[in-house]
């Protein structure tokens, strides 16, 4: 038997499948992302603008059990905005995952972007009203995910390619 098969299931199909998980998710975010090119637009109003802190565990330098806490910063904008005579909040800038980091500058800049009190053009879904987004672009976060479900199919095709390269592996 030709265990370059076994070696191309243990490292290909893993790699595999977190492509095909983080291409999905990108691709959802994507397509989230372009039908609300297309949502109605209303007027809001900023309630909120502030740069949000949350403390997330980080493992301790290669311990697998020992962790610490560390801080992370997003902003979080809360807006208002009024469609068919019902009042809604979101605090949706971006469609797809948002970034957290441990700079608070980004954070800071959004933020002050978005001064409390300030009008906004607020993209919403007419058949969900609730559904909104400050910018219907695709956000950072969905653009990282697709960079690196590319990057691990790069590695994924690199890695077939090298073993099925190689010198047939046999046992006797």
């Amino acid at each position: 038997m030709d265990f370059r098969i076994v070696l191309i299931l243990m490292i290909g199909l893993p790699l595999g499948l977190v492509f095909i998980v983080l291409a999905s998710q990108a691709w959802q975010a994507q397509r989230q992302s372009n039908a609300a090119h297309d949502w109605a637009r209303t007027s809001g109003t900023v309630v909120s603008s502030e740069v949000a802190e949350t403390a997330i565990p980080v493992r301790r330098n290669v311990s697998l059990t020992s962790y610490r806490m560390t801080t992370r910063y997003a902003s979080n904008i809360v807006y208002e905005y009024t469609v068919g005579g019902s009042r809604y909040q979101s605090a949706t800038v971006h469609l797809g995952p948002a970034i957290i980091s441990s700079d608070d500058s980004a954070a800071k800049r959004q933020a002050a972007r978005y001064p409390i009190g300030s009008p906004v053009l607020v993209y919403y879904n007419p058949s969900d009203p609730k559904e909104a987004t400050l910018n219907p672009q695709a956000g950072a976060g969905t653009i990282i995910l697709w960079l690196i479900a590319f990057l691990i199919l790069v590695i994924s095709v690199t890695v077939i390619a090298v073993i099925l390269g190689s010198p047939p592996i046999t046992m006797k």
